[in-house]
């Protein structure tokens, strides 16, 4: 499966509306691949907690719910190397393309993740990446 992500906010939307649980989610999802672009939030190398990434602000992808949004702004691509040198290129606002893969989970985290308090007028999707290509 490929998609941009609009399309792949709107899917699992629509996944999650229809009952699947996280994990049903990040099964059905795992591999698929999303290529598109947004602008550099941060570029971190050298985390001791997690592999190098590249956090992106998405345009932001909402989805009614209720009297709640569904919300898809941002996205961490993760990479198994990214060299420090080459990521000094990347500055906050750049805007940035890419290609990654979604994870099915992180340990005992899903791969998609939806956030959801019954405060907060927001629910926030989260996605786990791997295999992230600068195109």
């Amino acid at each position: 499966m490929e998609f941009n992500w609009n399309d792949l906010i709107h899917e699992i939307s629509k996944l999650y509306v229809s009952g699947k649980t996280e994990a049903q989610i990040s099964f059905k999802l795992a591999g698929a691949t999303l290529i598109d672009s947004g602008n550099i939030e941060r570029v971190e190398t050298d985390s001791s907690l997690a592999s190098p990434f590249i956090q992106v602000n998405m345009q932001a992808v909402t989805v009614p719910l209720k009297n709640k949004l569904i919300v898809g702004n941002f996205l961490a691509l993760n990479f198994s190397h990214l060299d420090k040198k080459n990521a000094d290129e990347y500055k906050k606002g750049m805007p940035i393309k890419f290609k990654t893969s979604i994870i099915e989970a992180n340990g005992p985290f899903p791969g998609v993740e939806i956030s959801e308090f019954d405060d907060e007028k927001e629910i926030l999707i989260m996605l786990g990446t791997c295999e992230s290509e600068i195109a």
